[in-house]
């Protein structure tokens, strides 16, 4: 999310025009520099450019080339552990994040 955006704007665009996406972008950051020299890397999904501490799936599924196929199911796999975690918590404070914004308004 990215207040410099508007909501129609592509999620990769929004991206980019955040600090921490120009930091994860730009190789000489001290930010990416500490990533890449720790070994660490941000997994994202397909709507977001690769970069060296951005791992996003190969498109297209891999096209069953089975070391593409093995890299996109490893990638994806603590993607869905953190995705349904959110969607726990969405589910239980939902209708309290529905009350603040009624309060807000």
């Amino acid at each position: 999310m990215s207040c410099k955006s508007p909501g129609s704007a592509h999620d990769s665009t929004a991206f980019t025009c955040t600090v921490l996406g120009q930091a994860l972008h730009g190789a000489d950051d001290p930010l990416s520099l500490s990533l890449i020299q720790h070994g660490h890397c941000i997994a994202s999904d397909e709507a977001y450019a690769a970069s060296e501490v951005l791992a996003v799936p190969w498109p297209g599924g891999g096209k069953g080339d089975r070391w593409r196929d093995s890299y996109n199911f490893h990638l994806s796999s603590p993607r869905i552990h953190i995705e349904q975690a959110f969607r726990m918590l969405v589910w239980r404070w939902g209708g309290f994040l529905e009350a603040a914004a009624c309060v807000v308004r």
